[in-house]
């Protein structure tokens, strides 16, 4: 039995969809049925269903802290820049 390509394409954006509604439903990436939040941001230690351990990578949080710094810098710089009025054209 062979798939066609298309099969194979539309098989690969059903699991993105998956992976995608998995993740907005904070369930377990692995079984797909366990919750990973008690309440609030208060996370289980571990998946209640499989037993899968959730932990942060170690350079987990570095991507968001450059992208803060860098939007964070460039607003202080614009506010900076308006109230000591130089983006004022001068006659």
């Amino acid at each position: 039995m062979t798939v066609s390509r298309r099969q194979l394409d539309v098989h690969k954006w059903l699991q993105v969809i998956q992976v995608l509604f998995d993740g907005l439903m904070l369930r377990c990436p692995r079984c797909e049925h366990g919750r990973m939040f008690r309440r609030g941001f208060k996370t289980y230690h571990a998946c209640p269903v499989c037993a899968l351990e959730f932990e942060r990578a170690s350079g987990e949080i570095t991507g968001g802290m450059g992208i803060n710094t860098y939007r964070s810098s460039r607003g202080l710089w614009a506010s900076l820049r308006y109230l000591t009025g130089s983006n004022t054209e001068s006659d």
